[in-house]
């Protein structure tokens, strides 16, 4: 509720929408006071926000005490031992996305693990009603890959693997036959599906000028019944005079979706060895390659979203590798019909395209892509000279800027000539010998996306590129086994502004360049 003077309005948020009600004199109008008072009075706690299925607690369990969560997900409770993620979102309306590493117990009151518990991540978000789960999305996926799989051991004819390159192929062909390709994604132990949001009241009309400018019409509150400490700027406190629509949108109820998981794994952003960096990105390339067989595409790749999973193996030494999560977003290559939910992907890793919201108009020059030789060839691209040191400086910093409004540094990699080069040269450590591999990568994405212009729907098109990250991991695998420090992670919750991040050491210390001076007094 605001109050202004006699006005008051009522406002009302939820993870599907939020609204206003029109402002109204509570003194004049007092049949919408008392029922509003009423509504609030006879209310259930669920309707006035609280979540029956989560409860808060002190782990007397744990050296020392702490407070942890108790989460139900149908007649199993799992109580949080600690946080993986929790982002703190600048919006109420969206996902929520948490996740907990947690142990099941038996009851909200004895936090005791039951015997045999192991250790497990829980996932909590809030999901579109209509949309499919992860589960469900995985589900699909295996499906295809299974029917794939028959007709292989049928001996039928798979022309889809045949634009894969020998070595490739046979790898895709052995699992596929020995259905080994779940080890690539997370191991579902349950999941549940809870309350879902209010739908759109009827009458109810969308505003996004709620940040604007503030109206010059509006007046300031009576100094009579303002309170003195209370600013009385003007603000605009009617949206319904001021309705207008920028990029309309449907406001779908959500739901709320908790799946639990075997693996308890690290963040591609938090693991330090390069060694164990090249495992999750080939696992998950390789990932990428059976959905890609399955006809599915990802569309939320991240640092995130790739989980380095460290386990003892058969042989009692231990063993990694990288696992491919976070499967929400995925949907049919070929899928007609448009998401719900207009964010596709996380905002530092989306392509520029989806950012700007228009294709990029690369070159109209006829390009080729380079044989192996070239690619893996150890001379780096010679970068441009850079005339304003300044100007690059801030434009490079931005590159690093967590934002959904693409910076114009992060652009320029992509579309100039020999920005790449220069911002490798500068931050990479040339003992990796990798410069030359990137910018050459780069210009193989180019080259693709010049020639699939007017057939984005040309699936065997997208084969080659797969060629080419092999050949890249085989060189930095390479470059891992070299006698370097751990990196430097780096997490969400650190400054991200690009001054901060060019000035503080926050770069990896396995790639990074040892600064050289520019004086040889310096």
């Amino acid at each position: 509720i605001t109050i202004e003077d006699e006005t008051m309005a009522v406002w009302y948020f939820s993870r599907g929408h939020s609204a206003k009600s029109p402002d109204f004199n509570f003194i004049t109008n007092h049949r919408n006071f008392v029922r509003l008072m009423l509504g609030f009075l006879l209310a259930s706690h669920q309707q006035l926000g609280y979540d029956p299925t989560i409860l808060r607690r002190v782990d007397v369990q744990h050296q020392g005490k702490r407070h942890c969560f108790v989460l139900r997900l149908g007649e199993r409770l799992f109580k949080t031992v600690w946080s993986i993620f929790d982002h703190r979102s600048l919006c109420v309306t969206g996902r929520a996305t948490r996740v907990w590493k947690v142990v099941e117990v038996g009851s909200s009151k004895n936090l005791e693990p039951l015997p045999g518990s192991q250790p497990m991540v829980l996932k909590d978000v809030w999901l579109n009603n209509e949309a499919m789960t992860e589960s469900q999305n995985f589900a699909e996926i295996s499906a295809q890959l299974e029917k794939i799989a028959a007709g292989l051991e049928a001996g039928e004819d798979l022309p889809i693997l045949n634009h894969f390159k020998p070595k490739a192929k046979k790898r895709l062909e052995d699992c596929l036959r020995d259905g080994s390709w779940h080890r690539y994604f997370l191991t579902k132990i349950c999941d549940w599906q809870g309350c879902k949001s209010v739908e759109v009241a009827d009458g109810a009309e969308p505003y996004n000028g709620l940040f604007d400018e503030p109206r010059s019409d509006v007046k300031p509150a009576a100094p009579s019944l303002s309170t003195p400490c209370r600013e009385s700027e003007p603000r605009p406190t009617d949206l319904g005079a001021t309705i207008r629509v920028q990029h309309p949108r449907d406001y779908h109820p959500k739901r709320q979706y908790r799946v639990v998981y075997q693996e308890v794994c690290q963040a591609l952003h938090d693991v330090k060895r390069l060694q164990d960096v090249v495992t999750v990105l080939e696992d998950c390339s390789f990932a990428l390659q059976l959905m890609y067989l399955a006809g599915w595409v990802h569309r939320d790749i991240s640092s995130g979203n790739v989980y380095l999973h460290t386990f003892v193996g058969e042989d009692n030494n231990q063993q990694s590798r990288g696992i491919f999560a976070e499967l929400e977003y995925a949907k049919a290559f070929k899928e007609t019909k448009s998401s719900l939910d207009p964010k596709t992907g996380t905002a530092y890793f989306m392509a520029v395209e989806i950012q700007r919201q228009r294709l990029l108009g690369l070159t109209t020059e006829q390009e080729t892509l380079p044989t192996e030789e070239e690619f893996l060839a150890d001379t780096p691209d010679k970068p441009p000279p850079v005339h304003n040191k300044a100007g690059y400086k801030q434009a490079m910093g931005s590159v690093f800027q967590d934002t959904s409004n693409c910076p114009q540094g992060r652009e320029d990699i992509i579309t100039l000539d020999g920005v790449l080069a220069t911002f490798l040269d500068d931050w990479l450590d040339p003992r990796l010998g990798m410069n030359g591999a990137f910018t050459r990568f780069r210009s193989i994405l180019r080259v693709q996306y010049n020639s699939r212009w007017a057939r984005m729907e040309d699936m065997p098109s997208y084969v080659v590129l797969y060629g080419y990250l092999d050949l890249l991991f085989e060189k930095l695998r390479q470059a891992a086994n070299m006698n370097l420090p751990d990196l430097v992670t780096w997490n969400s919750s650190q400054d991200s502004t690009a001054g901060n991040i060019l000035s503080q050491a926050s770069r990896p210390a396995q790639v990074a360049i040892k600064r050289k001076p520019n004086r040889d007094d310096d």
